[in-house]
C-alpha cells in the first residue's frame, strides 16, 4: 500500500576506515592506468557503436 509509511534501515556488512593509507596508495598507483584505459576505450566505443548499429539487421527474420 503506497499510503502507508515504511521504516527503512540501511546496514553495512563491513565498516571501512575513512583514511586507509594502503587504499590511497593503490588508487594513486592505478590512476594512470585507468586514465589510459579510458582514453583508449572511449574512442573505440564511439567508433564501434554506429558501425554495429548500421550493420546489424533490424527486425525478426521470418523462417519458412
Amino acid at each position: 500500500n503506497l499510503a502507508m509509511k515504511y521504516n527503512l534501515v540501511f546496514l553495512s556488512a563491513k565498516e571501512e576506515e575513512k583514511n586507509n593509507p594502503s587504499r590511497t596508495l593503490r588508487n594513486f598507483a592505478l590512476t594512470p592506468f585507468t586514465l589510459v584505459g579510458d582514453a583508449v576505450l572511449l574512442p573505440l566505443v564511439i567508433i564501434a557503436t554506429p558501425i554495429v548499429l548500421l550493420t546489424t539487421p533490424i527486425g525478426v527474420p521470418i523462417s519458412n
